[in-house]
């Protein structure tokens, strides 16, 4: 009697372990992680639910200035859940502002690239000048040409400049005007000159300038030349 209780016992313990294997083993079948889909258009979320088996359904729509029209910014459940197949996650999907796909403003001056990206409600939002021969041109942009950015933000050009030199003024004291000048267009200096009135003789085709000996200039400063005539 005793034996048959052992064996009962023990058939029932195998029935019931049993039981919870295929229990769990039809309920790991048929749960899955929830794939996280923030940040992915409707079209790429739908696609990767699908495969899981799972349905995508919007639960509405949100006004959002920095995540593109159609981009996922919520869902429920969130990913990396368990979840039955078959089941729906619903999201909330960003209303705006839409993608736009940045120019070519490389080779443009920099007038004509503000036309350019502002037909696209693109704005240049910082410009970094470098020297370079192409002056006044653009010689990069970031993000590059065909990139997606928001409708609204900006883009960093970079423009070059023509090098700017720079210039010594030499002591001049014991100069006439005729080397002065022909000093300043050797090295392509601008000038302008002034005659003023002097009733010294001490004063008479004296000349001066604005900028004292040693004084380092750029060459696109303009030096002021005065010349002393009599009255």
């Amino acid at each position: 009697m005793k034996k048959l209780f052992y064996v009962l016992v023990m058939f029932i313990t195998f029935i019931f372990s049993m039981y919870l294997t295929m229990g769990f083993l039809l309920k790991t079948e048929k749960t899955i992680l929830c794939p996280d889909i923030r940040g992915l258009t409707l079209p790429e979320a739908e696609l990767i639910l699908k495969k899981c088996g799972l349905e995508l359904q919007i639960l509405r729509q949100e006004k959002r200035s920095d995540v593109a029209k159609g981009v996922i910014v919520r869902q429920r459940p969130e990913g990396n859940v368990p979840v039955k197949k078959g089941r729906r996650v619903y999201v909330t999907v960003s209303a705006g502002p839409d993608l736009v796909i940045v120019p070519n403003v490389k080779g443009l001056t920099v007038e004509t690239a503000y036309a350019v990206v502002s037909e696209k409600k693109i704005k240049i939002k910082e410009k970094i000048l470098v020297p370079s021969k192409y002056d006044g041109k653009v010689l990069a942009q970031i993000p590059k040409e065909s990139e997606k950015i928001l409708e609204g933000e900006g883009i960093v050009v970079i423009v070059g400049r023509k090098p700017e030199k720079y210039f010594v003024m030499p002591e001049i004291s014991n100069w006439d005007f005729k080397e002065l000048i022909e000093e300043l267009e050797s090295k392509e200096i601008s000038y302008k000159i002034t005659y003023e009135k002097n009733e010294n003789p001490g004063w008479l085709n004296r000349i001066t300038v604005d900028k004292k000996p040693g004084t380092i200039f750029r060459s696109s400063e303009t030096v002021s030349i005065n010349v002393f005539i009599g009255g």
